[in-house]
């Protein structure tokens, strides 16, 4: 998303009206004055806020301790991630130590006008939104905009520019090309190629018409169609049942989880074959020729990661009816 000027830069901060809070008891804005605060939207199925996650930490590691709060917003996409046990352990166990606020009923989400997850809002000293942009966007931007707003209010701050020199390689993070846009599995906001479209709230037996279009799903078997997700009715052992999704990218990423709860495993091909070594994402397992990841709980998992860019058909299975697939994601940005 390009970086103009949003109708939010140059207003007064809302207020942070949602709970509970992790890390923190709640936070009110008014006790920030004086102080930069980078806030932040995420949420745990977001494959992009993670790759955030890094820079929002080392500026936590670099500027806490110099005027700068920092606060993330969650503001959930799926039902499952309201639950204050799920993004509890979930920022416990990736280092996520700043305050977070839950924001459940999406009332500070509206009240920032939020497109999109990540999103980045920069307040100053005086409680005014000076940044207001996509978290993905230029990340050495954001840094160069940290130091400027902490040098109004911390004389330490004034060398910003052999500062921002000393972390000058962010600006060179990443080189970023066309990849496939992201499919809702669900009915509600989810597309099906399928030619009989969603069957809601039950099983059908999907037959998969095997011509593809990017941004859809197409299913192979019995399924059942939720409002969030898909359900496998019947698991199996040879990928006679199947959810596929076509895809262009480096990376590929599926939020799934188990509908009711239990442990099993998810099997992926790509191509109609095993995934080779080299592709095999950070969550996915290659044993005896067999690929696949363990979920026992609902999450994003990366199951492909490729040097290059291509064009790909990916399929998962289970031999599990418990297997829920609410969302493919697809990234194609290579570090530099």
């Amino acid at each position: 998303m390009s970086l103009e000027l949003r109708d939010m830069e140059g207003v007064s901060a809302p207020y942070l009206e949602g709970g509970p809070w992790i890390n923190a008891e709640a936070v009110d804005l008014e006790d920030l004055r004086g102080l930069v605060v980078l806030l932040g939207f995420w949420t745990t199925s977001c494959h992009t806020c993670m790759h955030s996650m890094p820079f929002i930490r080392d500026w936590w590691n670099r500027y806490h301790d110099k005027g700068l709060a920092i606060i993330g917003v969650h503001t959930p996409r799926f039902e499952f991630e309201k639950d204050w046990d799920h993004v509890e352990r979930f920022c416990r166990e990736n280092g996520i130590v700043w305050p977070v606020v839950m924001d459940n009923e999406r009332r500070i989400w509206d009240g920032y006008k939020v497109p999109e997850w990540p999103w980045f809002f920069l307040i100053d000293k005086d409680g005014i939104i000076r940044y207001d942009h996509a978290g993905s966007a230029d990340h050495s931007l954001t840094d160069e905009l940290i130091v400027k707003l902490l040098a109004e209010v911390n004389a330490d701050m004034e060398a910003s520019a052999e500062i921002v020199e000393e972390h000058a390689h962010d600006k060179n993070e990443q080189t970023c090309y066309t990849f496939g846009p992201d499919v809702y599995c669900g009915y509600e906001k989810g597309a099906i190629g399928n030619p009989e479209g969603f069957h809601r709230d039950e099983i059908w037996s999907y037959e998969d018409p095997g011509v593809y279009e990017e941004g859809h799903i197409y299913l192979e078997g019995p399924w059942e169609a939720t409002r969030e997700y898909v359900r496998l009715a019947e698991g199996c052992e040879r990928f006679d049942y199947y959810i596929a999704a076509p895809y262009t990218g480096i990376e590929a990423n599926a939020v799934v989880g188990p509908a009711r709860g239990g442990e099993f495993k998810v099997y992926a091909t790509i191509d109609g074959g095993p995934v080779p070594s080299h592709m095999a994402g950070k969550d996915l397992q290659i044993d005896s020729g067999y690929c696949f990841v363990t979920v026992n709980r609902p999450g994003v998992y990366q199951l492909i990661r490729d040097n290059d860019s291509g064009t790909h058909v990916l399929r998962l299975t289970s031999d599990s009816d418990e297997l829920a697939v609410y969302q493919f994601t697809f990234g194609d940005c290579l570090e530099r």
